[in-house]
């Protein structure tokens, strides 16, 4: 499981480090929907920037954020999810979209933190982009990826399930790059 985000630079001039779900479909939806309507303080109106229309990105943005409902915002589109980046990185006025594990780390990037009402009609407010909120799904762009096993065997399928979700260095590996386990007991320590 990861989340499907959007970042933006780092020393990006505005204050536009978190938004609504509603904010982003609106601005996605509707052509006449402006950054400024949200952000009177902008100086100039920034864009979104996308890896290419068949990717999934793209499906994810679709399908998840603007949930199903004609795409009519103009979108930069890149080739690849690198080149979405490097973008992102030379342009300070320019949203990327794209998966945590892209960017987490780019030390330069920084996820928007997105506030949203979760099924239960409860307003969840805006949280850190971090695997800790992904597990207590306080984010609402949460992408599930599958891994099928060609053989037919259950225990070989419970060895290697058993081996990502406790192998310590794979632990590391996916803390490092912003992906959570769907199914591994992952016990959170409250600091606050």
């Amino acid at each position: 499981t990861e989340i499907y985000t959007l970042s933006l630079h780092d020393a990006l001039p505005i204050s536009l480090d978190t938004l609504t779900d509603s904010q982003i479909r609106n601005l996605l939806s509707d052509k006449k929907v402006t950054f400024s309507q949200f952000y009177p303080k902008l100086k100039e109106e920034p864009y979104f920037i996308i890896n290419s229309n068949l990717s999934s990105e793209y499906f994810n943005l679709k399908k998840i954020v603007n949930k199903d409902n004609p795409i009519k915002r103009p979108l930069k589109m890149m080739p690849t999810s690198d080149s979405v980046i490097k973008y992102v990185l030379s342009n300070p006025n320019v949203i990327g979209i794209g998966y945590l594990s892209q960017i987490l780390t780019q030390p330069d990037l920084k996820p928007i933190s997105i506030s949203y009402i979760d099924s239960a009609g409860n307003y969840m407010f805006p949280r850190v982009v971090h695997q800790a909120n992904i597990l207590q799904k306080f984010y609402p762009y949460i992408i599930t990826h599958y891994c099928y096993l060609l053989r037919d065997n259950q225990e070989e399928t419970l060895s290697f399930a058993r081996f990502i979700s406790k192998n310590p260095a794979i632990q590391k590996y996916f803390n490092k790059i912003g992906i959570v386990p769907g199914y591994a007991k992952i016990k959170l320590i409250d600091e606050g």
